[in-house]
């Protein structure tokens, strides 16, 4: 079996609702939150993602009695 490697992350996140949200809920979810993050690896044992950058969107829903997130696409790693 492999090493396991890992990295550190210094990230900033930005919380949009209302209009400003642009997720897209399934059939029985409801639309809480999208979230942006950007951020940059900063450490670990994977040092050739080191200064690598990172961005995402991650939409968060409700579903019947739970909360479901989901990445979407676009969202990327940048080694």
């Amino acid at each position: 079996m492999g090493q396991r490697l890992t990295s550190i992350e210094s990230s900033s996140n930005t919380l949009k609702s209302g209009k400003a949200d642009k997720c897209q809920p399934s059939g029985g979810e409801s639309n809480l939150y999208e979230v942006k993050e950007k951020g940059r690896i900063t450490g670990g044992t994977a040092t050739d993602l080191v200064g690598g950058k990172t961005k995402g969107t991650v939409c968060v829903f409700t579903a019947g009695s739970g909360v479901v997130t989901t990445l979407s696409p676009g969202s990327t790693d940048t080694f």
